[in-house]
Order: C-alpha cells, then sequence, then structure tokens
C-alpha cells in the first residue's frame, strides 16, 4: 500500500509541478540557471581536485582530536578522512557559484577539514579571505599546506581551536 501512496504521489508531483520556465521572479530564475545549473568554472578547480586526489590516495596516518565528540585523539587514515569528510565535488563546485554569484561581504565555515571545500569557497571569495575555524591542529596543518599547494593560501583565514574558543572571539 505504502509504495502504490509514492507512486501517485510522484505521478500528482510531475502532473501539477512546472519547470524552469514556471519560475516568476527573475531572480530565482536567473539563479536557478546560472548558478544552480551553472557550469562557471575557476582554473584553481583541477589543482582542488589534484590535492584531493592525492588525499584519496594517502597512506598517511593522522592522529585526529575531535573537540565537538569529546573523545580522545584517534589515528586514522587520511584517505579515509578525507573519503568521509571532504564535499563532493559537485557540491564544491555549486558553493562556489553560489558564493561568486552573491559576493558575500564575508564568510566563516566551522570545520575545515583538510581544507577541500574551503579552497572552493575561497577561490570564489573577492571582497575578504573565507575565514575558517578548526579545532584540530593537525587537520588546520594540512588545509593550510593544501592553501599554499592550490594558490590560494591569501583567500583562507584559518583559526584553529575550539569552536567555543574561537567563535565568539570571530
Amino acid at each position: 500500500m505504502h509504495e502504490l501512496y509514492r507512486f501517485t504521489d510522484y505521478l500528482n508531483y510531475l502532473l501539477t509541478s512546472g519547470g524552469r520556465h514556471s519560475i516568476h521572479s527573475p531572480f530565482v530564475y536567473r539563479l536557478y540557471n546560472e548558478v544552480i545549473h551553472g557550469r562557471a568554472a575557476h582554473p584553481a578547480f583541477h589543482h582542488i581536485e589534484m590535492l584531493r586526489g592525492q588525499m584519496l590516495a594517502s597512506k598517511s596516518v593522522i592522529e585526529r582530536t575531535d573537540h565537538g565528540a569529546g573523545k580522545q585523539p584517534a589515528l586514522v587514515k587520511l584517505s579515509d578522512f578525507t573519503r568521509r569528510s571532504a564535499k563532493p565535488a559537485k557540491y564544491a563546485k555549486l558553493l562556489y557559484r553560489l558564493i561568486a554569484d552573491l559576493q558575500p561581504a564575508f564568510a566563516v565555515e566551522l570545520g575545515t577539514g583538510t581544507g577541500i571545500s574551503t579552497l572552493y569557497q575561497a577561490a570564489a571569495m573577492s571582497l575578504n579571505p573565507l575565514i575558517s575555524l578548526e579545532g584540530d591542529p593537525v587537520l588546520a596543518d594540512i588545509a593550510r599546506h593544501n592553501a599554499a599547494e592550490s594558490g590560494l593560501a591569501e583567500r583562507v583565514h584559518i583559526i584553529t581551536g575550539k569552536f567555543e574558543d574561537t567563535l565568539p572571539q570571530l
């Protein structure tokens, strides 16, 4: 019975929904076509993806300190952590297009990780550097290294420490 309901619900959606041409707001129409479904690229994309590939292929083991979960430091493979934490390229590119289009005066990221999505966002920032907070000093160092390797170090400001300490100062 549940499957029948889902099928009829989907059929109703298909019959009543409109396409992109049914969007009335010029701003939303442009945002949908040029940003969400856009293909805007930046020269740094290729290098960022090369860095992602290097980290996914890495055999390095890092000692992680997770302040948010209150766990003890743990040894994890850099490749496993990158696979679990880094945004997929299609979502990182969407973040880039959103920031490049909207051009916020400032942007703050909570949790830098290895810095992959940080670099995509920083590439889009033209007014001020992206500020990224990371609690784990090992990950912050990896992200700083990746920013330097990608040529985007001047567009990223990584602050290391617990969010409860760094966020109020920010």
